[in-house]
């Protein structure tokens, strides 16, 4: 019989006071009566980086953006009493939990009716569940934390915050919601909409970027990939800037190394959007990319990968084994100077 496993998330939420000191959030559970980060299991039918979103602002009545992601970390239930989960007046011990957790900050205030019209209802909970809040300097943050694991957690956090990595830029690489198939759509194929499931893919991947909040989003030429876009759109009113479209040839042998995209028009518009982003400081930006573009995106970005782990992952996700599914994305964390990628995740909408 297999092993049981339950999946849950969490994050660890900072804040800047007006004198500039970093505070964290840490929650208070009377249950267990321990101090732990805002964390819970996945719902049904529910992603990760949804889940952190919304057990944070159910615990804690924050509502947060996601950043880069931290460590996961994993332990039986029930084991140094940790948090077994009851069902049925029955402790679930020996059961084991994995815990993903990510950086999160306040989301801005001006995108709090996009969020909600977007992300589903939030229940706050009881003060059975959560009884006590408290925003901490990391120092005191590790004294009063409970769990070796958690205090692992804001170690990683703290890491980061020293290297700056908590301004990090969040860049959303979508690829295209499935498009009219070309023999039924007799026109020209950059021109084919979005299909039926394709708008289904659309509409499902907002939910999934409404747990990063995008300021800008950029997109391929073709109409599927506006048409992608599209729902973004309409809930924020933020304007979608077109890139520049790419030579298909170019496009299909630009694996075979960097000088086979150094004349690629799709590439130099990458180039020049990335630019753009990066000295915009903008938090979080999300790109639409045609499926014959993907290739070339990936020789764009995996040379600027922190290390061969996120190099191999990138290209794995964007043309290899784990490649991109209409609508599906992935999570690039952008440091700048120099601009390098330091994690990349995959993002998977679920579409009903």
């Amino acid at each position: 019989m297999a092993s049981r496993s339950i999946q849950a998330a969490g994050s660890v939420v900072y804040r800047t006071t007006e004198f500039g000191q970093l505070r964290v959030c840490v929650i208070h559970r009377p249950r267990y009566n321990d101090w732990s980060f805002p964390k819970g299991k996945l719902d049904a039918d529910e992603s990760l980086i949804h889940a952190a979103v919304r057990e944070t602002a159910e615990e804690t009545g924050v509502h947060i953006v996601l950043q880069a992601p931290l460590a996961r970390i994993s332990y039986v239930l029930g084991a140094d009493n940790s948090d077994a989960v009851v069902s049925n007046k029955k402790a679930r011990t020996g059961v084991k939990k994995y815990v993903s957790y990510w950086i999160a900050r306040d989301i801005p205030e001006h995108m709090l009716n996009a969020r909600s019209a977007s992300f589903g209802q939030i229940i706050h909970r009881t003060v059975n569940e959560t009884d006590e809040i408290r925003w901490l300097s990391i120092d005191d943050a590790l004294n009063l934390l409970t769990r070796a694991d958690d205090k692992n957690i804001l170690l990683d956090f703290s890491r980061r915050v020293s290297a700056h990595q908590q301004h990090s830029c969040t860049l959303i690489i979508a690829r295209q919601a499935s498009a009219i198939s070309k023999k039924k759509w007799g026109g020209s194929s950059p021109s084919r909409p979005l299909s039926p499931l394709g708008a289904a893919q659309a509409h499902a991947l907002v939910t999934e970027l409404s747990c990063y909040m995008p300021h800008e989003i950029y997109t391929d030429t073709t109409v599927a990939c506006q048409r992608t876009a599209e729902p973004w759109h309409n809930l924020t009113h933020l304007p979608v800037r077109a890139l520049s479209h790419a030579d298909e040839s170019a496009s299909k042998h630009s694996h075979r190394g960097s000088n086979a995209t150094e004349h690629n028009p799709f590439v130099s518009q990458l180039e020049q959007t990335m630019e753009n982003i990066m000295q915009s400081s903008l938090p979080c930006a999300a790109l639409i990319v045609a499926k014959q573009h993907l290739s070339s995106t990936a020789d764009f970005f995996s040379p600027l990968a922190a290390d061969p782990t996120v190099s191999r992952e990138l290209i794995q996700i964007l043309r290899g084994k784990k490649a991109l599914a209409p609508g599906q994305a992935v999570a690039l964390t952008i440091e700048s100077n120099p601009c390098t990628v330091t994690s990349v995740q995959k993002v998977e909408p679920i579409v009903f």
